[in-house]
């Protein structure tokens, strides 16, 4: 999903930010369509809004790149 627009963006005390984004559909045969996605402050991905939530508040969890040169978040 390479081509997105960012509509919003909610960041969160927990250490996570939450992106409204509007992603092209036509590299899946569909029209555009609205998602919701969890980021770092430095704007690596972690994955699901509900997701973050619960490693970032709920557990305490900081989630860090898997790699150096990748944008991509892991816990372990």
């Amino acid at each position: 999903m390479s081509d997105r627009k960012t509509l919003s963006v909610r960041r969160y005390k927990a250490g996570y930010e939450v992106r409204k984004e509007l992603v092209d559909g036509s590299q899946y045969g569909a029209e555009d369509f609205e998602m919701k996605t969890a980021y770092t402050p430095s704007g690596d991905y972690i994955g699901e809004p509900k997701f973050a939530y619960t490693l970032c508040k709920k557990m305490g969890i900081a989630p860090e790149k898997i790699s150096g040169d990748s944008n991509v978040c892991s816990i372990g």
